[in-house]
């Protein structure tokens, strides 16, 4: 890829942004999964609405915690050690949401996911930046961020399928094989070296307190509990108004909105800047 800087092994650099993206895909899948099967947790779990919230909000909650503080982990680390280990815990926390035999292990399971996913989307974003030119970090922080887009329109609704046809226990055992195989994976794709700038506390009080970063967080957290206020209860929505077959094919078209406005958002990056 030609935006790609000095650097990285003569064989890696073009294989390694579609990489990050697709490893990006299964890290917010390992996530978000059971959104398109909510309510076969719920009718398996004899669980209230509120209940079967606290599965997404363990998730949501324990990222935004985390992902600050985890920075530092690649720091110590090193890009290629922090995504694999990022990786795994996506791998492992997927295989124990499969076995979870009570809500409580379930509601663990996927504060570990959150981990893994708070490790790895901010580390291969700064990655794919590090690397490239500035003139094209829109563009390329647009791509990383596509694997959320990817998730919505493929991920969740094809895990939606697999719970209508085969159950959701299957949904994220197939999560947890691909999470395992993207681990070993990254250990050949990403290059050992570590961040040119480590990241600190004092540096993460240094950015909280530069004009517009408040009000920047304020508009994202704002956005983000809007949005997941109705996407976690989108599949039981869509069951009670036309039946829980229309889930995969109505969640794909609620990701393809999301693939738009990812897309548009990195093309005003580049031109305009930050807002």
């Amino acid at each position: 890829m030609t935006t790609l800087l000095p650097g990285l092994h003569p064989g890696r650099p073009r294989i390694l942004l579609p990489t990050l993206v697709l490893f990006n895909f299964v890290s917010v899948l390992s996530g978000f999964v059971l959104v398109g099967f909510l309510p076969q947790l719920r009718a398996e779990f004899d669980l209230s609405a509120t209940a079967a919230g606290l599965l997404v909000a363990a998730f949501t909650t324990t990222y935004a915690i985390a992902s600050p503080m985890l920075g530092m982990v690649t720091t110590y680390l090193g890009y290629r050690r922090a995504l694999t280990l990022a990786m795994a815990i996506c791998a492992a926390a997927a295989l124990a949401s499969s076995l979870a035999p009570a809500l409580l292990v379930l509601i663990g399971a996927r504060m570990c996911a959150a981990i893994g996913s708070a490790l790895y989307t901010p580390t291969a974003a700064a990655l794919a930046v590090e690397k490239t030119m500035p003139d094209a970090r829109g563009r390329v922080l647009t791509a990383i961020y596509l694997g959320v887009s990817l998730s919505q329109i493929v991920g969740i609704p094809l895990g939606a399928w697999l719970a209508i046809h085969v159950g959701w226990r299957v949904s994220f055992t197939a999560v947890a094989a691909m999470a395992a195989v993207m681990a070993l994976a990254l250990l050949v794709v990403v290059p050992a070296v570590r961040p040119v700038a480590g990241a600190g506390a004092s540096d993460l009080r240094g950015a909280l307190a530069r004009p517009g970063v408040g009000l920047a967080l304020a508009m994202t957290a704002a956005c983000s509990l809007a949005t997941n206020f109705i996407y976690t209860f989108v599949a039981a929505i869509i069951a009670a108004q036309v039946g829980f077959e229309w889930v995969p094919q109505l969640l794909v078209v609620m990701g393809r909105g999301v693939l738009v406005g990812t897309l548009a958002t990195g093309m005003l990056l580049d031109h305009i800047g930050p807002l």
